[in-house]
């Protein structure tokens, strides 16, 4: 039952989970325990929804956020609260994530994973806007091919150096995670649409393969990767290309538009993937294809990393299993699914994290040139010396700092060992 200290912290958030004896229903309330385990009122409000009707619906009348995590199999907890006319709710099913009554132990890694999955959807709102605004922070700061650990990281997932001097420099961040332009096989004349395209590294590269007559088209729910796309858009008199704002679990292209959609390290940023690939499968012509690079989970993440937004905003704590990725495409109606690990050494992250922090300039700030070590920053801020003698704001007000918690965490555990860049195939029926 709920502790007094949880549910007089507004604005509350809820966990209820399914009672009953069946292993998958223990598996839901450990989870659901597991949340608040520590004792420091983190909102989390625990209760077995049979039998505690009346005690859910009135908290819930103060809550900003409620999820049911369901052990049993026909979905007890959604149609308790839907009964009691509860309809703004997030549902977890055990059962999804390939656990079925009578034949899943109760293990910590099964329970760890239910729990992990409800602190994501507790933190939503959250978690989007942190995205957000860490996304918004790269695109208005100074980060471009011209980094040495930019070019970096680009090419440790499989692009060459010939491809990222074919494109704007600004296009390429660090932030990718492989080539799907490498996998896609586009062909003159054809509508590629790329999900979370930011500064439009994978959308140029496409508008050269697609020609004049196809048509190469971003999505980026962040304005300002949008206006920094299209400004390099126009500079170079790119022609074949578009950029939506937008984002991917709606995204704003009509139905059977599009012959190939790719993305590249986006999709675990979506809280709702199932969303996500629903969308992609209306926005593709009948037999378009789908080639994304992404992270995957080789196994459930320790309860430190998945829980931690900006694990989360690293492209880590969102991530599915693999299997749980394959199982999503093809409940979208994909065939032909593939997901595979590439192999790619996750810890690449690192070449651009450490020059962001050291002798490129920080990744807010703005500067009159982008030599490593011969810039200095525009702002009039008080002047602290790094290694390469440039002033930079205090560490509190950087965009390094949002990474500088993700590093931290790596540096306790190899992200290797628990997630892997994959390689993701589909095709649409025709």
């Amino acid at each position: 039952m709920c502790s007094g200290k949880d549910t007089m912290q507004p604005p509350l958030k809820l966990v209820f989970s399914c009672s009953g004896s069946a292993d998958v229903a223990e598996i839901a309330d450990r989870a659901a325990r597991q949340l608040n385990r520590d004792g420091t009122g983190k909102m989390y409000c625990l209760a077995g929804v049979g039998g505690h009707v009346p005690a859910i619906v009135e908290r819930t009348k103060t809550a900003a956020k409620i999820v049911v995590i369901d052990g049993c199999d026909i979905d007890c907890g959604k149609h308790c609260l839907l009964g009691a006319d509860i309809q703004s709710f997030e549902h977890i099913r055990v059962t999804d994530f390939g656990m079925a009554k009578g034949k899943s132990p109760v293990s910590e890694a099964n329970i760890t994973a239910i729990a992990n999955r409800a602190a994501v959807a507790l933190n939503q709102s959250d978690v989007v806007d942190a995205v957000r605004s860490k996304y918004a922070a790269v695109a208005e700061s100074s980060l471009t091919n011209s980094h040495q650990g930019v070019r970096a990281v680009a090419e440790a997932f499989g692009y060459s150096a010939e491809e990222l001097a074919s494109i704007p420099a600004e296009a390429n961040m660090g932030l990718s995670c492989g080539n799907p332009i490498a996998t896609a096989n586009l062909k003159p004349g054809e509508t590629i649409v790329d999900l979370g395209s930011g500064g439009g590294l994978d959308v140029f590269l496409a508008a050269k393969k697609v020609g004049p007559t196809g048509k190469a088209i971003g999505i980026d729910m962040t304005q300002a990767m949008i206006d920094r796309a299209n400004a390099a858009a126009k500079r170079d008199g790119y022609a074949n290309v578009e950029f939506k704002l937008g984002t991917i679990d709606r995204i704003p292209l009509p139905d059977a538009s599009a012959d190939v959609v790719i993305s590249n390290c986006v999709i675990n940023l979506a809280p709702d993937k199932a969303a996500v690939f629903r969308e992609v499968a209306r926005i593709l012509k009948p037999g378009g294809r789908l080639a994304i690079s992404d992270i995957a989970l080789k196994k459930p993440l320790p309860t430190e990393l998945a829980q931690d937004i900006m694990a989360y905003v690293g492209c880590i704590a969102g991530a599915i299993m693999i299997e749980d990725y394959r199982q999503k495409l093809k409940a979208a109606g994909f065939e032909h699914v593939e997901v595979i690990d590439s192999g790619a050494d996750l810890n690449a992250y690192a070449k651009v994290e450490n020059q962001s922090g050291c002798c490129s300039p920080a990744m807010d700030t703005p500067v009159e040139k982008t030599s490593c070590c011969g810039s200095s920053p525009k702002a009039a801020k008080p002047a602290k010396s790094t290694c390469c003698g440039s002033e930079t704001p205090p560490p509190e007000t950087t965009t390094a700092d949002v990474h500088a918690r993700m590093i931290e965490l790596l540096k306790r555990y190899n992200v290797n060992d628990y997630a892997a860049s994959v390689k993701v195939f589909a095709i649409k029926p025709k």
